[in-house]
């Protein structure tokens, strides 16, 4: 379980590390786009808000395993165990509450096809590439 436990929290890590990716590069776009292409602003503005509804729900829905921290060395016991399961069945509130809310709090593809082609004229794969190929020249 606890090997588990550790492979889960690995695959988190690295989720987290290429959010920070890709949070550094629209940060540095952000001037791009406000000198280059102003008229795609607020579409853009939107079609990220709605990406990143993804993003926090991931976040959320993997806290039970982020935000607990074992002392494992001092653990002769196994009592970290115990009060990991005590953690995790405090966190089943939230877990119901993100899926009593799941559709308010997922990304919707059709919001993002529509700022697509408000910006690159279609919502196709040829259409998300030309907004891609807008946005850098």
């Amino acid at each position: 379980m606890l090997k588990d436990m550790i492979d889960a929290l690995k695959l988190v890590t690295e989720g987290i590390d290429s959010v920070k990716t890709i949070a550094e590069a629209v940060k540095s776009g952000k001037d791009y786009i406000e000198a280059k292409h102003p008229e795609v602003r607020s579409d853009l503005r939107l079609m990220v808000d709605e990406l990143q509804k993804s993003l926090l729900l991931i976040k959320r829905a993997s806290a039970v395993l982020t935000n607990f921290r074992f002392a494992i060395s001092a653990d002769v016991q196994g009592s970290e165990l115990v009060r990991f399961n005590d953690y995790f069945i405090q966190s089943k509130t939230e877990a119901q509450h993100l899926e009593n809310h799941i559709d308010d709090l997922r990304t919707h593809c059709s919001k993002i096809r529509k700022h697509g082609t408000k910006i690159g004229g279609e919502a196709t794969v040829a259409g998300f590439t030309k907004v891609f190929h807008t946005l850098v020249f």
